[in-house]
C-alpha cells in the first residue's frame, strides 16, 4: 500500500457537476490527498491551492481561466478538448478528457503528491528518461520527468505539448531543429494533425514560462530553417 503522506500544496476542484465532484473526491480520499471542492473562481482563489482542477465543460470556468493571472498548476477536465482554444489549453499543465479511467486520474493526482506507485509503465519510462543541458550562461535545463522542467532552481510544470518541444530542443541544444521535426513532436502527443501550423504558438507558451522569469533569450528563431536552443 502507498504511503499516504498528506500533500503540502492542497488540491482545489472547481465544478458545479456533482458526479465529477464525487468521483474526484473519492479518488483523492483514497490517495489521502486533501481536496476542496468549490463552485466559483473567487472561491477557488480563496483556497490558495497550488493545484487547481477545473471543470472546463462549464463556460464560466473557461471565461475565468482565459483571464487568469497566476502560476498555478492547473489540470483541465472536459468532454471535448477540440473545442478549447490553443491559448486556453496552453495555460494547463494537464488536460483530461471525459470519460476517463480512475487509473488515469490516480496517476495524475499521485504525481502531485510525489508518490509514483500508481504510475503506468509508459509514464514511468518517460519519468526515467531525463534529458538535460547547461546553457552558456551557466543555467541548467533538465526535463526531470514527462512534464517537469528544472530550470536552475526553478521547477516549471509544462503541458504535454510544451514538454515534447522542450525535450527535443534540449536533446539538440545548439543545433537548428526544423519546424517539421517540432511539428512531428507535437503530433506525437496525439492531438495535432500532420499539417498543423501551431509550432509557433507552443514555442510562445514555452518562452513565456521559461524566458520571462529568467530574463534570458534561450530559444531563437533561425529564419527559414527552424529554432535553436542557445
Amino acid at each position: 500500500m502507498a504511503d499516504k503522506t498528506a500533500l503540502t500544496a492542497p488540491l482545489c476542484l472547481l465544478t458545479n457537476d456533482g458526479s465529477l465532484a464525487h468521483l474526484i473526491s473519492t479518488e483523492a480520499h483514497e490517495l489521502a490527498l486533501p481536496l476542496t471542492v468549490v463552485r466559483s473562481w473567487p472561491e477557488a482563489m480563496q483556497q490558495h491551492a497550488k493545484t487547481l482542477l477545473l471543470d472546463l465543460d462549464d463556460q464560466a470556468v473557461r471565461d475565468a481561466l482565459a483571464t487568469a493571472d497566476g502560476a498555478w498548476d492547473m489540470i483541465g477536465i472536459c468532454r471535448d478538448a477540440a473545442a478549447l482554444s490553443d491559448d486556453l489549453t496552453g495555460r494547463l499543465s494537464v488536460l483530461i478528457e471525459r470519460p476517463f479511467s480512475t487509473a488515469k486520474l490516480r496517476e495524475i493526482l499521485s504525481e502531485r503528491s510525489g508518490h509514483t506507485i500508481f504510475l503506468t509503465q509508459d509514464t514511468e519510462a518517460k519519468s526515467a528518461s531525463r534529458v538535460d543541458t547547461t546553457m552558456a550562461d551557466g543555467v541548467s535545463l533538465t526535463m526531470a520527468d514527462a512534464t517537469t522542467l528544472l530550470c536552475g532552481d526553478m521547477r516549471i510544470r509544462l503541458t504535454i505539448k510544451e514538454a515534447a518541444l522542450m525535450r527535443l530542443l534540449i536533446e539538440h541544444r545548439g543545433e537548428i531543429v526544423s519546424r517539421k521535426a517540432l511539428s512531428e513532436a507535437l503530433q506525437s502527443t496525439g492531438r495535432e494533425s500532420a499539417d498543423s501550423n501551431k509550432t509557433e504558438v507552443y514555442l510562445c507558451f514555452l518562452r513565456r514560462k521559461i524566458e520571462h522569469p529568467l530574463g534570458l533569450r534561450l530559444i531563437t528563431t533561425v529564419r527559414g530553417r527552424g529554432y535553436r536552443l542557445e
